[in-house]
C-alpha cells in the first residue's frame, strides 16, 4: 500500500521478521519493508530500536541472548555469511562445542569482525556444506 507514491512500512511482516531473528534486523530488510531512512533514524532516536552493529538494529528491551548475537553478526556480515565452527556445532546440538562463541565464515573481502565475533574467511565452503533451518541463520553442516 502506498500514500502519494510512498510505500508504507509493513509492520506485520516486520513483527514476524523481528521475532524470527530474535529481535534484530538489518537496514536493508527495513528498507525492503517500506521503512524510510528517516523512519529508522526516528525509531533509534526515540529509543524503540538501537544500533547493534553498523546497519543492524535491535528492538530495545529484547532479551540479549546468544542467538540474538548470532543473528546480529550474520546480518552485519551479509547474506553470504554462514555460522560455523563452535557456533554451528552448538546449533546442531554438539555439547562439546564451546558455549557463547559467535563464529561465522564470511566473504574474504569483509573487514574486521565486531567485538565478540570471530570471522573466518569463506574460501572453500561448498553449497552442499551449508544447512538451512527455519529460525536460524545458514550454518555449516555436521559433516563440515
Amino acid at each position: 500500500m502506498a500514500v502519494a507514491g510512498k510505500a508504507l512500512f509493513d509492520v506485520d511482516t516486520f513483527a514476524r521478521l523481528s521475532a524470527d531473528q530474535h529481535g534484530v534486523f538489518s537496514r536493508a530488510q527495513l528498507l525492503a519493508l517500506g521503512a524510510s531512512p528517516s523512519d529508522i533514524r526516528r525509531r533509534v532516536r526515540n529509543g524503540t530500536w538501537r544500533a547493534v552493529h553498523p546497519s543492524v538494529y535491535g528492538v530495545v528491551g529484547h532479551r540479549d541472548t546468544w542467538l540474538r548475537r548470532l543473528w546480529a553478526a550474520h546480518l552485519h556480515a551479509g547474506p553470504d555469511s554462514v555460522v560455523s565452527h563452535h557456533s554451528a556445532g552448538r546449533l546442531l546440538g554438539d555439547e562439546a562445542a564451546f558455549r557463547g562463541r559467535v563464529e561465522l565464515m564470511v566473504h574474504p573481502d569483509r573487514g574486521r569482525a565486531p567485538d565478540g565475533v570471530t570471522w573466518f574467511r569463506r574460501v572453500d565452503l561448498e553449497d552442499d556444506e551449508i544447512e538451512r533451518r527455519p529460525g536460524w541463520p545458514p550454518m555449516t553442516n555436521a559433516a563440515r
